[in-house]
């Protein structure tokens, strides 16, 4: 990466210049993984309520209907 700081009268690093090409390709691997976290966050409440269901059925966990759901709100 060609990447050029800036720096203040004191020396101190203020900005970064990044080549748009390279800024681009960030962009572009930042988002990438965006949408793999988002996947693997979905795959993560998939397994869960696999999982919740699957308790259901053995009869390890209780439900409630949906008329308490709603009642709750």
């Amino acid at each position: 990466m060609n990447i050029q700081y800036l720096n203040d009268a004191k020396g101190r690093r203020t900005s970064v210049l990044v080549p748009l090409k390279e800024w681009d390709a960030l962009n572009r691997e930042r988002e990438d993984l965006k949408r793999k976290l988002q996947e693997a966050e979905l795959t993560l409440r998939f397994k869960k309520t696999l999982s919740d269901v699957q308790r259901y059925k053995v009869g390890k966990l209780k439900t409630r209907s949906v008329q308490t759901l709603l009642d709750e709100l």
